[in-house]
């Protein structure tokens, strides 16, 4: 018989910059750390502009990520700088750079692209930001020609 603990993390909250096609909105992280796997869960709802033909359901939604258990920590960060791509349940990660964002310094910046290619994000993480260390979120979604909504803690 095995035993898998498994614990949560707080929801973290995220403010949506406003864009060409929308007036902001909201944005949210939640995540389940167990022995094996990090599940991240992000929910966001954007709200669009008046007059903008884009259905509402493509700006509103819950995306999951299945990742190694070492991303719970900035141990699979570093990692992943090492190896430069790291293959991932529905999805590939792709480290691109070290990275400052206000007073994160020496964060990590990636990129997830999920294999259905219907979107992307990009990322900065740093070992001391609240929740997941997720500091910088900026969602590409393919399939709306490549529009972008970004969110900051």
């Amino acid at each position: 018989m095995t035993i898998i603990s498994s614990h949560a993390l707080a929801e973290t909250h995220y403010k949506v910059n406003k864009g060409k096609l929308h007036k902001g909105g909201k944005l949210s992280i939640s995540s389940v750390i167990s022995s094996e796997k990090f599940l991240v869960t992000l929910k966001y709802a954007i709200k669009k502009r008046a007059l903008v033909p884009i259905p509402a359901d493509k700006l509103n939604g819950v995306k999951t990520t299945e990742l190694p258990f070492e991303f719970s920590s900035e141990l699979g960060y570093i990692d992943l700088e090492k190896t430069r791509t790291k293959k991932v349940r529905k999805a590939k990660l792709q480290y691109l750079e070290r990275t400052s964002y206000g007073r994160y310094t020496n964060a990590h910046k990636f990129l997830i692209m999920t294999d259905n290619g219907k979107s992307s994000s990009e990322v900065i993480y740093h070992p001391q930001a609240p929740g997941i260390g997720w500091v910088n979120i900026k969602i590409i979604f393919h399939s709306i020609g490549g529009y972008s909504v970004e969110a900051w803690l």
